[in-house]
């Protein structure tokens, strides 16, 4: 009897703790139903608006050292090289 009765208080506490997990993740799944206004507490042009600009627009700012930024280059110089030459265009 005892047995039982632990049982039973462990599957009510264990639904009791699951039940707001799953109504909490329907409720998300909605969210947002309209477009999220980012504001960036920085003047217009600087770096932080640039970059907030570019993911606006669904970029994504990949390197922050000349380094980086050199490697990002050259890959996509290779990479346009790589399409211009199959397509066989030419330089008039």
């Amino acid at each position: 009897m005892f047995n039982a009765l632990n049982r039973c208080r462990i599957l009510a506490a264990s639904l009791a703790l699951l039940l707001p997990t799953v109504v909490l993740a329907q409720a998300l799944e909605s969210w947002p139903d309209k477009p999220v206004k980012l504001i960036v507490p920085f003047p217009s042009g600087g770096p932080t608006d640039t970059v907030a600009r570019m993911q606006q627009l669904g970029m994504e700012p990949v390197g922050s050292t000349a380094e980086q930024y050199t490697a990002q280059i050259r890959q996509d110089i290779d990479q346009w090289a790589a399409i211009v030459k199959s397509a066989g265009i030419k330089l008039e």
